[in-house]
């Protein structure tokens, strides 16, 4: 059976629970200038080309996927079969590094803050100030958290920060180039050389670590909050399309 009509009759068996128990995970790789759709074990099930270069920062929503470029300062949106819904751009976000849905906004890391957009149009709305050489953001519905030479949170309304943690991708290029909130007080880190971390957010002690192959330079959560079986049924149809297109296409 195709991996990715298997994945998605996966998630249709799950509509009849509450809860989704591991939330899915999308990754930005740069080889191929795609997201991936990642399963429990960070392996890709399926992916779509991205409508720029370099997507170096990804986030999501329960009903879009959102891919950040630095070069030509854009965000693109897609829906959750790849198909780009709006673009807009933004001077801020030349040098961006990584982005995370907190509500209705869009948080975007760049120039050493973390600057926040509205997620439909684009207009900033406010921004604070961040350690430096931040690789990515990542909300866990309290504090963003952001992936540097420690993991740091920040209060997503006053920027205060909250707490600092050891980075266990610290070894890996750039410190790690992605960052997730897994929920249950966990994170996900990945590296370019495809090595991804889950960790504790008490102390960010490895939880457990493999690699994928990826080439990763952003990690987000597929579905930011725990959804209802609506929710995850109609992602789960929206898979099975794009798995009907490339069937088509091919």
């Amino acid at each position: 059976m195709n991996k990715l009509v298997a994945f998605a009759l996966t998630l249709c068996s799950l509509v009849s629970t509450s809860v989704l128990a591991t939330p899915m995970l999308i990754s930005s790789t740069w080889n191929d200038n795609s997201i991936h759709i990642l399963d429990e074990s960070f392996n890709s099930v399926t992916s779509f080309t991205t409508g720029g270069s370099n997507p170096n920062g990804v986030a999501a929503n329960n009903s879009l996927i959102f891919s950040g470029h630095f070069l030509s300062k854009e965000v693109i949106a897609y829906d959750h079969t790849g198909v780009e819904q709006y673009r807009w751009s933004s001077q801020l976000l030349s040098g961006l590094q990584g982005m995370t849905v907190v509500g209705n906004e869009l948080a975007i890391y760049s120039q050493n803050s973390i600057n926040f957009f509205d997620i439909a149009n684009g207009s900033f709305l406010r921004s604070f100030n961040t350690a430096s050489s931040i690789e990515g953001i990542a909300f866990d519905g309290t504090n963003i958290w952001a992936l540097g030479n420690s993991l740091f949170a920040y209060n997503p309304t006053t920027g205060a920060l909250m707490d600092t943690i050891n980075n266990a991708a610290a070894g890996l290029s750039f410190g790690g180039t992605g960052i997730a909130s897994l929920g249950q007080g966990q994170l996900a880190l990945a590296g370019t050389n495809g090595t991804w971390f889950t960790v504790s957010t008490t102390d960010g002690s490895v939880i457990n670590s493999g690699n994928n192959g990826l080439n990763m330079y952003g990690l987000s959560s597929l579905v930011t909050d725990i959804p209802e079986p609506s929710t995850l049924a109609i992602f789960a149809l929206g898979v099975l399309g794009l798995t009907a297109r490339r069937v088509k296409k091919s």
